[in-house]
């Protein structure tokens, strides 16, 4: 409740704040969204609430070079989520003076603090080639251990503080940053009978971040981090050898040593050469087995790869070229028994010929090597695994002076084969065929538009193999001089398997209001029926929902 009166307060102050000055220099801008929606199931748990609200927002107020851009989201959706739902953050700013209060996400660099919210404070600085900025904050709330939900929903956490800084000079086009982040969970946030298997970490890296342009077209980003992460707080400490490299030394003024230590580098670059609508990429990342940040929420690790991707216009662009070639592997510290090489393609073609007709084509090859790094036998390829996907498409529209007819078409295939038999022969073969058609017809003067669909999909392996049809009916209706519309969709699934059989009823009906420039209101309602027979397990349910939104533009 307090946040909403956080929020509702900062909303009625504004319009107040503004009247009072010069409102020809003050401008309010952003959006407001209110939605409340229903739900009822039958034949399984219920997967939400029966009754949810949500109240969400990014208004910007501006006076000159004074700006204050906020976010608001409030809801009653806590127990479907681990970290607080309800948030609220704002970011003022004033030349090159910016400072971050509430709950903010920011990011330094890939490799040290990408993108994590946390709830606190922070600033910016630019004041002329400088570049300086720091924040403080909780990154990660305690939550205790319940045994009634599932661990996949619910994980226990410790709640986790931290700080990052970085230092650099340059601009956005060209500069260097020195980054510094440091976060640690607090071992007494959470009683040692709720911990299940979590323990408390910590964790400190120090990166450097650079980014330069190199004449009208060429472009170097390059990203380095030096990482010190601890997994039990609670091990017993030690003192790092005078032997130790250099960026271990280094890491060790910012964290304690102990025995669940360990130290790893990342690095991510790319070259890239962008003129108009062609661009040539080259990129080269390493980054070393379990190299984890706790200012990140994912992190690809004990991997090296090289690739080059382009794209390029032809025949006055009316032709696009995409592709992507390159290697990677893993086991970089050859801790692992077996070592994964994968070499991957990729090219796709979209070629617009006139305003009639639409091409594209894409492929793919993607292929696994696994080596046998301790060899007692002299075959070297334990496993090599090729898989390809296609598929080739073309858009047809035809206008006349009532109607717009729009006809689609696409097929393809995806084939995933285990070729490390003897002499290279497929075995473990996985594919899946697809087809899709889709007719529109729109009549300019009424308003009313008919879409008919039809997809099938065919899976096949040597354990099963799944058939599906898909039979789907659009209606549309405009009045009111397009201030109302709407929408009735009908889906008709079926689907047969080799020890069972299915079918799958979905209608989604849709209606909007533009009530003024700046309003607009919908209601949505969506119903599913699932019916499945034989030896399947899946259970057969009917599910309703519906919504209804209310937006303003600001």
């Amino acid at each position: 409740m307090k946040h909403l009166i956080y929020i509702c307060s900062i909303l009625f102050l504004i319009p107040g704040f503004v009247s009072g000055q010069d409102s020809t220099k003050w401008e309010v801008s952003g959006s407001l969204r209110a939605t409340v929606d229903a739900y009822w199931v039958n034949g399984i748990q219920a997967r939400r609430d029966p009754f949810n609200f949500r109240l969400a927002g990014n208004p910007v107020v501006s006076y000159g070079d004074f700006r204050i851009p906020m976010g608001f989201v409030l809801g009653n959706y806590t127990s479907f989520f681990n970290q607080p739902y309800n948030r609220f953050g704002l970011s003022p700013s004033y030349k090159w003076i910016t400072v971050h209060l509430g709950y903010r996400n920011l990011t330094y660099s890939p490799v040290t603090l990408n993108g994590h919210t946390f709830l606190g404070a922070g600033i910016d600085l630019t004041p002329g080639p400088l570049r300086i900025g720091a924040l403080y904050g909780t990154f990660q709330r305690s939550l205790p251990f319940d045994s009634l939900r599932n661990a996949l929903v619910q994980f226990p956490s410790f709640q986790r503080k931290g700080y990052a800084a970085k230092v650099g000079v340059g601009s956005k086009k060209n500069h260097v940053d020195l980054i510094l982040m440091q976060m640690e969970d607090e071992p007494l946030s959470l009683n040692y009978d709720s911990l299940g298997n979590v323990l408390p970490g910590a964790n400190t890296i120090v990166g450097l971040s650079s980014r330069f342009q190199v004449g009208k077209f060429l472009e170097f980003k390059g990203d380095v981090g030096a990482n010190a992460f601890v997994r039990d707080l609670k091990a017993f400490s030690f003192d790092l050898p005078s032997e130790a490299p250099a960026y271990v030394q280094l890491l060790d003024r910012f964290l304690q040593p102990n025995a669940s230590i360990y130290f790893t580098t990342a690095l991510k670059s790319s070259l890239t050469y962008r003129n108009k609508a062609t661009s040539f990429s080259l990129n080269y990342d390493r980054i070393d087995p379990d190299y984890l940040s706790m200012g990140s929420y994912f992190f690809r690790n004990d991997v090296e790869s090289f690739y080059l991707m382009g794209r390029l216009p032809l025949a006055k662009r009316k032709l696009r070229i995409v592709s992507r070639i390159g290697v990677e592997r893993n086991n970089l510290r050859s801790g692992l028994a077996k070592t994964t090489r994968r070499a991957l393609g990729f090219l796709m073609l979209h070629y617009i010929p006139s305003g009639k007709w639409n091409f594209n084509a894409h492929y793919s090859n993607f292929q696994n090597r696994q080596i046998e790094n301790f060899r007692l036998r002299s075959d070297t390829s334990l496993i090599v695994q090729v898989s390809q996907n296609a598929y080739v498409g073309a858009i047809r529209t035809l206008r006349t002076a009532n109607n717009i007819h729009r006809i689609s078409g696409r097929v393809g295939f995806r084939d995933i084969s285990d070729v490390s038999g003897f002499a290279g022969v497929a075995r473990n073969e996985t594919r899946t065929y697809n087809a899709h058609f889709r007719y529109k017809i729109s009549w300019r003067r009424s308003g009313f538009a008919l879409q008919p669909v039809l997809t099938w999909m065919q899976f096949e392996n040597f354990l099963n193999t799944t058939e599906q049809f898909r039979y789907s009916l659009m209606l549309q209706k405009r009045f009111a001089k397009n201030r109302l519309s709407s929408s009735l969709t009908t889906t008709w699934i079926t689907t047969e398997q080799t020890q069972s059989n299915g079918t799958t009823l979905n209608l989604r009906g849709t209606l909007s209001w533009r009530i003024t420039d700046k309003q607009s209101l919908m209601f949505n309602t969506y119903y599913l029926r699932n019916q499945y027979t034989g030896i399947s397990g899946i259970p057969s349910f009917s599910e309703w929902r519906g919504t209804v939104n209310v937006m303003w533009n600001l």
